[in-house]
């Protein structure tokens, strides 16, 4: 996303963040019935990074979350907070060498283990076998561990692989330059379809707005998207 679009866009986001946050504290003081599921997924996760004036996304980190929730409804509206396990991070560049004698590949990963609590307010349009739901609503999250991991392929000159090594490193939360923000929040998005008998698939997204780095030029913003299948109980 364009550097002149993204920090307004930011701005945008928190104020209606908040917004709903209000919107749903009131809704769930007066919702009543409440049900229970879980969800599971592909998860697909980049990191949005700019760089004084220059924006771009690193490469995705592909794998499974999982996630529990509450759903108090209301007619056809209901709020629905989660607590989900999920994957958060980005893979870097890689790089090649030629020494002469070899080729050596280099490229890296950061991948972030978070709990999110999602609070999603949900639309739910009423089919003969099921619904179709759609949702929005905030998040907040925070980084239980990560680390950085560090592959190096070394080639010869006929392209067989020689060694291979990789390195991890575990990450440091705090204020410092080298270290990451541990807390996270954005805004997230859900639709899907559930049957009668509680059976659902969906897809979703989460866009972080927190900056995780702690340098004035240099920002980096969680980017999430989900393919789940779920299950709520009656």
């Amino acid at each position: 996303m364009p550097t002149i679009f993204y920090k307004p866009y930011c701005n945008i986001m928190k104020k209606t963040l908040l917004l709903l946050l209000c919107t749903i504290t009131c809704y769930a003081a007066t919702a009543q019935k409440a049900t229970f599921g879980i969800r599971s997924g592909y998860t697909s996760a980049y990191l949005h990074e700019q760089y004084n004036s220059n924006t771009g996304n690193t490469s995705s980190l592909n794998n499974v979350d999982l996630g529990v929730y509450a759903e108090f409804k209301q007619d056809e509206i209901s709020f629905q907070p989660g607590i989900i396990f999920d994957l958060k991070g980005g893979t870097g560049g890689g790089s090649f060498v030629n020494t002469g004698t070899s080729i050596i590949n280099t490229f890296s990963d950061m991948t972030l283990y978070y709990l999110e609590i999602p609070l999603n307010l949900m639309i739910n349009f009423k089919l003969k076998p099921g619904k179709i739901f759609l949702g929005a609503g905030p998040y907040v999250a925070f980084a239980m561990a990560g680390r950085v991991h560090d592959y190096t392929t070394t080639y010869n000159q006929n392209g067989n692989v020689v060694s291979q090594n990789t390195t991890s490193t575990p990450i440091t939360f705090g204020s410092a330059p080298n270290e990451l923000k541990q807390f996270d929040y954005g805004f997230g998005f859900i639709g899907g379809f559930r049957l009668k008998k509680g059976w659902e698939v969906s897809a979703g997204s989460s866009l972080g707005l927190a900056n995780l780095l702690n340098y004035s030029n240099l920002t980096a913003h969680n980017q999430i998207a989900r393919l789940s299948l779920g299950y709520f109980f009656k």
